[in-house]
């Protein structure tokens, strides 16, 4: 299994930090899926993400950052609409991950585009080696997808006041 890491800092977080990093205090990013077999396993081992099957504190605490996963095929999408239009979760942003190679069909298209009218959209690259072996495989596309993700949620995520700023102000 891959070792969780916080996004903003890039730290490898311990076992005790288990919903906000001990360094820059960036709440730790939460995978949850919106139905079976959406990619949140793969996903996790790939980004260091905390897998929101699992359970714990950053699925459950009311600063938890969580990202809404889904495939891109006409169930997968239904399911993150009726996920969100539920309003049980407060979201940050929906990660679609393919569900074919190559160019999704405009029907599939016209409804990623309604979905990203409610809420930001991220759609992974397809990573054919993710269909045999879940984990990260570092080609051009995926770089290029997790840092135009990070970029992303660096710039939709107000930056958290750090430990010692917080702990130093009373």
């Amino acid at each position: 299994m891959s070792a969780r890491v916080c996004f903003r800092c890039a730290r490898e977080l311990t076992a005790a930090e288990s919903a906000f990093c001990g360094i820059c205090a960036t709440p730790i990013l939460t995978l949850l899926g919106a139905h079976p077999g959406a990619g949140v396993s793969t996903l996790a081992l790939a980004t260091g993400f905390h897998d929101g099957h699992q359970g714990g504190p950053a699925t459950t605490h009311p600063g938890a950052v969580r990202l809404l996963v889904g495939r891109t095929h006409v169930a997968g999408l239904g399911f993150v609409r009726d996920a969100l239009s539920s309003g049980r979760l407060a979201l940050t942003r929906v990660v679609l991950v393919p569900d074919a190679p190559g160019q999704l069909p405009k029907p599939l298209r016209d409804q990623i585009s309604i979905i990203s009218g409610v809420i930001p959209v991220t759609v992974t690259p397809w990573v054919e080696s993710w269909r045999y072996a879940p984990g990260i495989e570092a080609t051009r596309p995926v770089t290029k997808f997790f840092t135009a993700l990070h970029a992303a949620l660096v710039e939709q995520l107000p930056a958290p006041p750090s430990i010692e700023s917080t702990s130093h102000a009373r």
